[in-house]
């Protein structure tokens, strides 16, 4: 499914996504919510995928956030680096059971690789 935000018929996509500033200081030492970029769900396990462009870092929260969501086994993250205009992934970065792997060269066919063996271990039900 290729979801891509055709401004001219749609009308900018900033000005649709919500404004979660009304829960300013609701959460201790200013922590704010993030977004995860894709989801999926197979017998209970979950992948969370999250592109970042090349080069760019995983910021301190967002890596702490996914290190507690995967540190009981059923939630992995593939954090993807790449161009997001041409969707060339260039290098992946896994998370599983609350550690952060080493950033691996990677392209798309590898990352499709890496997302069925995903899906394979958790159809298995393990």
């Amino acid at each position: 499914m290729t979801m891509r935000w055709d401004c001219h018929t749609q009308g900018c996509y900033l000005k649709y996504l919500p404004d979660w500033g009304f829960l300013d200081g609701c959460f201790p030492r200013k922590i704010k919510h993030s977004d995860i970029d894709g989801c999926v769900e197979l017998n209970g396990h979950l992948l969370f995928l999250e592109w970042k462009r090349a080069g760019a870092t995983l910021k301190t929260g967002q890596r702490k956030m996914f290190e507690a969501a995967t540190r009981h086994g059923n939630i992995a993250v593939f954090v993807i680096f790449g161009d997001p205009l041409t969707n060339a992934v260039e290098s992946l970065q896994e998370i599983h059971v609350g550690k952060v792997g080493n950033m691996k060269p990677c392209g798309n066919e590898d990352l499709r690789k890496r997302c069925e063996k995903w899906a394979q271990w958790a159809e298995a039900g393990t």
